[in-house]
């Protein structure tokens, strides 16, 4: 299997791009390769770091790990208000859109003009009002400044300068950027008053900054290890000098006593959350085992939560790695701090515009292409006869997809039985082929039912979700994750929706049973996997699963073993098997 530093440069040898003197569609190309390619290898971590040093001068390889956050004055009142990120759209661009902070009510923030032109990085003011972020297109790279709400755009640099990666010192006075490898810098919140803080000597890569609480240091990466130096430059120091480890993207916290930082250690492919005092002592892991791969972690403005970036979406935890919960799919995360007496600042009211062709509306408040509805599924044991769509979002132009094959879809529910959608989430797995909402079923015994939803191709792959008070107690409608340690043997990960497949394809070969329903159901899920045409032994896997009061599947036995080439695996012909929980998995 060819490494990922081949991978990627083979995706970006496939790639044509345009006239480029500045370099920077190269640049944002290795960005966009680093998310689709990077998120989905399970090992190399450091194999990257390869890469980075071998395509000189391309600044997004070096942002294998992102983190965004904003200081705030310290002694300020401060809440958490939205989140903004990016998206990957469906035709190629990416833009920046906000979440409120349970990670509902998905809102377009940039529009980025037709060819190739992506809004990335976005960073909130001290005040809320504002995000930066960095705009790349054929001309360069440029900072930009928007309102919360979407409105009054504007350009803070010249594209040649190729500045990126801008951060807020605490007061709003200035900005921090970064531009490409040639060093980092700081300007007045206007764009005026550009000077060289950190420059690169033409060997090395300065990038991601992130300011000090009292606004008078700036801590970033620089090829693989984590330096702190004054706004003025003076003062350089080493904070990691871990040359067997790689360190990146680090966030300062809002009371300037501690650093979060993702770390990747060569040979095991992992990457995990860490933080340590601003002088490089007292290192606490926050996040990493069973998680990783982890990618960037941001403060929230009161201190209280990280948002960590992992598997192409955003989850959010404590500083002490607690209440780990995945909010929404989506890149580089930052939160808007809101000092006392402010608001979040919605964004403009749209105007009602006819369904495309083939849209639907489903009360989403945005019209959905390709709805697949399951009706009487009984969420929370009451009786109500609720509903469940998987769909595919409206293109930003407002048209449907030209079809339904790979992509993003949707899961939206009706848990009051009105047949009008009351939450919905981006389901957290890519479809391959066809998603729909499959069954219902109690498969904990409770008396409330979850919904399976199948993700189809040549193997039918379930997932399970259920209706569940949100931290704002809202009723809202999540995946139900893997209970720590998991099965990695099995691929059941700690932290993870829990996928289990049914039928088979080349040599492989799956079935779904289950024991003790409907008082205390225990699913039994087998498979074996033979490498055809080979005498290479057949592995095998028998894992029991159940669904605890907790809300989290666990798994209570295994068996994993091999038997020799071509011999029954004692995996019986899956398509012969009944109803198992209540459910056909085979139909």
């Amino acid at each position: 299997m060819p490494g990922i530093d081949e991978r990627m440069t083979q995706e970006l040898r496939r790639l044509e791009p345009p006239a480029d003197p500045s370099g920077a569609y190269e640049r944002v190309v290795a960005k966009r390769e680093r998310r689709r390619i990077i998120r989905r290898a399970q090992h190399g971590v450091l194999a990257f770091v390869v890469v980075i040093g071998t395509v000189a001068g391309l600044f997004g390889l070096n942002r294998v790990f992102r983190a965004g956050t904003d200081a705030i004055v310290p002694g300020e009142t401060v809440e958490n208000g939205l989140i903004a990120y990016t998206v990957n759209g469906p035709d190629g661009q990416i833009q920046i859109f906000t979440r409120e902070a349970d990670g509902t009510n998905p809102r377009a923030i940039t529009d980025p003009p037709a060819g190739d032109t992506y809004d990335l990085d976005p960073a909130w003011s001290p005040d809320g009002s504002t995000i930066a972020f960095a705009r790349s297109n054929a001309h360069g790279i440029s900072v930009f400044v928007v309102d919360a709400d979407g409105r009054n755009q504007r350009e803070l640099t010249d594209p040649s300068l190729s500045a990126q990666e801008p951060e807020w010192s605490p007061d709003g006075s200035m900005i921090a950027f970064s531009t490409g490898c040639d060093g980092i810098m700081v300007m007045r919140a206007n764009g005026t008053g550009v000077r060289s803080v950190v420059p690169s000597d033409g060997n090395d890569c300065p990038v991601s900054p992130t300011w000090s609480a009292d606004g008078t240091s700036l801590v970033f990466q620089n090829d693989g290890e984590l330096f702190v130096a004054g706004v003025d430059g003076t003062d350089l120091r080493n904070l990691t000098k871990t040359f067997e480890a790689y360190e990146a993207n680090p966030a300062w916290s809002p009371d300037g006593d501690r650093i979060a930082f993702v770390r990747a250690v060569d040979g095991d492919g992992s990457s995990e959350i860490w933080t340590m005092s601003p002088t490089g002592a007292d290192l606490t892991l926050v996040a990493g085992g069973e998680l990783s791969p982890l990618f960037s972690a941001a403060w929230s403005p009161d201190g209280k939560y990280l948002l960590i970036e992992h598997d192409e979406a955003v989850f959010r935890a404590r500083p002490d790695g607690s209440g780990f919960e995945r909010l929404f799919e989506g890149f580089e995360p930052a939160w808007q701090p809101l000092p006392e007496g402010t608001s979040v600042a919605p964004s403009p009211s749209p105007t009602e515009s006819p369904l495309p062709e083939g849209g639907e509306d489903i009360g989403l408040g945005f019209p959905v292409c390709f709805a697949e509805r399951l009706g009487r599924v009984d969420y929370l044991g009451d009786g109500t006869d609720g509903s469940a769509w998987t769909a595919v979002p409206v293109k930003y132009d407002g048209a449907c997809p030209k079809d339904r094959g790979p992509g993003r879809y949707i899961l939206a529910v009706d848990h009051t039985g009105d047949r009008v959608a009351d939450s919905w989430i981006d389901l957290p797995f890519e479809c391959w082929n066809l998603c729909w909402p499959f069954d219902a079923t109690d498969l904990d015994g409770n008396g409330t039912e979850e919904l399976i939803v199948v993700n189809s191709f040549s193997i039918m792959s379930y997932y399970v979700f259920a209706v569940r008070p949100g931290t704002n107690g809202d009723l809202r409608v999540e995946p139900i994750l893997v209970a720590a340690p998991g099965h990695r043997p099995a691929q059941i990960f700690a932290g993870e929706p829990l996928r289990i497949d049914a039928g088979g394809d080349a040599g492989y070969s799956s079935s779904i049973e289950c024991e003790g329903y409907p008082s205390a159901p225990v699913i039994v899920w087998s498979w074996s996997d033979a490498v055809i045409e080979t005498d290479e032994p057949t592995e095998v896997h028998v894992t029991r699963i159940e669904l605890r009061p907790d809300g989290l599947f666990h798994v209570i036995d295994t068996n994993d073993f091999t038997v020799p080439a071509r011999e029954p695996s004692g995996i019986g012909n899956p398509y012969e098997l009944g109803p198992h929980c209540g459910v056909d998995w085979y139909r």
